[in-house]
């Protein structure tokens, strides 16, 4: 394509080489890198608006409050592998395809919880295991994660017993990420009553403002994959449950030395405090890239040239003597409408396709930008463009107003966790794409009334169960009475005909014959049921009855 917008169809394509050739010219501004997923939903969370937010609250509670480095601690959470699942470059016979390398194939993962202070200590990790009947001093789940029980054990019996002798009575800071084991209402209420502040990272932005993630956790990986591979190469079996948590300390003490920790917090800028870390090029994907036909430019002649044959009325060409039509009274009283009325003395003809068409070919050929439109002459990939066309989006492309989105809870992130978290998960609402401090009243506030609302749709789903249960055998006692009610009226029926047979054998008259019986009418619930209305549920639909 760019040989051909350079040379026109008749050249021939460029080399298999052409892309290495170039690499190699331009060797000194491009390389070659190896890419990494990030989700769009991240890109455009990691916006000024959010990056601001957390500085501003790091600031706040932080450097505001005099808190040591002794006493900010970041916490997440990580699953580790049971088996080795990379991939190592060796060596093998020659023609071969492929070198297998034995070893377990278990892939269940183990959830850790990490601990991490900004004078370079950790605290003891809390270990999560999958399954139900362990024994009482491991920590377990369902499904191996974490939840808001275990996030609360992990609070009151490792973090706070932990460091409380090593506070000294002074506050302590926990940086969390905004899963909803982290703010349950015991959590915060546990942290609040220990002199323990809480902040959140804005939502979808750890990948660039939590220090584990950013250095810890992928030390940490390629260590545990050295570790598991000796062990399964070693031993020539899987790494069981019982095997882990010895290994799993081997890794966690090669990682997470002194240095590794305190570059944690300081690439971040928590300690010591610097808000330039996050680079414009970190945020750009969350910028405008595109233009809008919405910029306050003078149109160019093209586009006036054609308004002003579908517009006659309006046209620029009208002299002050035309005679135009009278001012309506703004109140005389006439039906509203949307259509604008034709002015009579303009001269019908304009209004026909061909006269339009004759003026539109006129005019465009009267401008400059506009003449090669009704050009005979065929344009080629060689013609240069004509201004005002935009080759690239403007140098000055105008960016939101962030300022404007702060105090509201708008913004890319924010519209996104509405639309992903508005049926059922409303924990990310809290956060409003923005970081919190979850240990201010408005927040606990918050979590308090999620948590009354969800007790109240709990107890009006067993209100709705036990209403469907009331209806649907009521209905059933109906059908059932109704059916009866049938039975009898068909035995009624009957016994009448065989009535009036009779009276018409014997010759009397009919007017003497007795009337047929009436159908009785259909029972109906009782008013009780009637009356009373379904609540809508969690998801917004009214339960049906059955």
């Amino acid at each position: 394509m760019v040989v051909q917008s350079k040379n026109g169809t008749g050249c021939s394509k460029v080399g298999k080489q052409w892309v290495f050739n170039f690499l190699a010219r331009h060797h000194e501004k491009l390389q070659t890198h190896w890419s990494k997923p990030l989700d769009t939903q991240r890109a455009r969370s990691l916006n000024p608006t959010a990056v601001k937010s957390w500085f501003d609250i790091v600031e706040k509670y932080v450097v505001n409050m005099g808190i040591r480095k002794e006493d900010i601690y970041g916490m997440d959470k990580s699953g580790f592998p049971t088996a080795y699942s990379g991939k190592e470059q060796v060596v093998g016979a020659h023609g071969t395809k492929t070198q297998h390398k034995q070893g377990g194939a278990n892939r269940e993962n183990v959830t850790a919880i990490i601990t991490i202070c900004a004078d370079g200590t950790t605290v003891k990790p809390m270990i999560i295991y999958k399954g139900k009947n362990m024994m009482q001093n491991i920590a377990h789940s369902d499904n191996g994660w974490t939840d808001g029980h275990l996030g609360y054990l992990w609070l009151t019996t490792l973090f706070d017993p932990e460091t409380k002798e090593k506070a000294e009575g002074h506050i302590r800071v926990l940086i969390v990420d905004g899963h909803s084991s982290h703010y349950t209402a015991e959590f915060l209420k546990h942290a609040w009553e220990n002199n323990i502040i809480v902040l959140g990272y804005p939502p979808h932005c750890t990948h660039a403002l939590q220090g584990l993630d950013v250095v810890c956790f992928g030390k940490m990986k390629e260590t545990w994959k050295k570790v598991i591979s000796a062990f399964e190469e070693e031993n020539q079996r899987d790494v069981s449950k019982g095997d882990f948590t010895g290994l799993f300390g081997t890794a966690f003490n090669q990682a997470f030395d002194e240095d590794t920790i305190k570059s944690a917090f300081r690439v971040t800028g928590v300690h010591p405090f610097d808000r330039t870390v996050i680079s414009a090029a970190q945020m750009k994907p969350s910028l405008v890239s595109s233009t809008k036909g919405e910029f306050p430019l003078a149109q160019p002649s093209p586009i006036r040239a054609i308004i002003a044959v579908f517009n006659p009325n309006d046209s620029a060409e009208s002299s002050p003597s035309t005679p135009r039509r009278e001012q309506r009274d703004v109140n005389s009283p006439s039906a509203p409408t949307r259509k604008r009325a034709r002015d009579e003395n303009i001269d019908p003809s304009l209004y026909t396709p061909s006269k339009r068409m004759r003026s539109l070919y006129s005019a465009l050929g009267a401008t400059s930008s506009g003449s090669f439109l009704i050009s005979k002459d065929p344009m080629t990939s060689s013609t240069s463009i004509i201004p005002p066309i935009l080759e690239l989006p403007p140098s000055s492309l105008p960016q939101p107003n962030w300022s404007l989105m702060a105090p509201e809870p708008a913004g890319y992130m924010s519209q996104e966790a509405l639309q992903e978290n508005r049926k059922k998960n409303d924990h990310a609402l809290l956060f409003d794409g923005q970081a919190q401090s979850l240990s201010s009243d408005e927040f606990y506030a918050k979590v308090m009334a999620q948590n009354t609302a969800r007790e109240q749709a709990a107890a009006a789903r067993v209100r709705n169960g036990e209403i469907r249960t009331a209806r649907r055998d009521a209905l059933a006692a109906i059908e059932e009475e109704w059916t009866q009610i049938r039975i009898n009226h068909e035995k009624k029926v009957q016994e009448w005909e065989a009535e009036c047979q009779r009276l018409a054998s014997e010759g009397i008259p009919k007017r003497q014959w007795p009337k047929k019986p009436i159908r009785p009418l259909k029972p109906k619930l009782t008013p009780t049921l009637e009356s009373v209305d379904v609540v809508e549920d969690e998801d917004g639909d009214e339960d049906d009855e059955t």
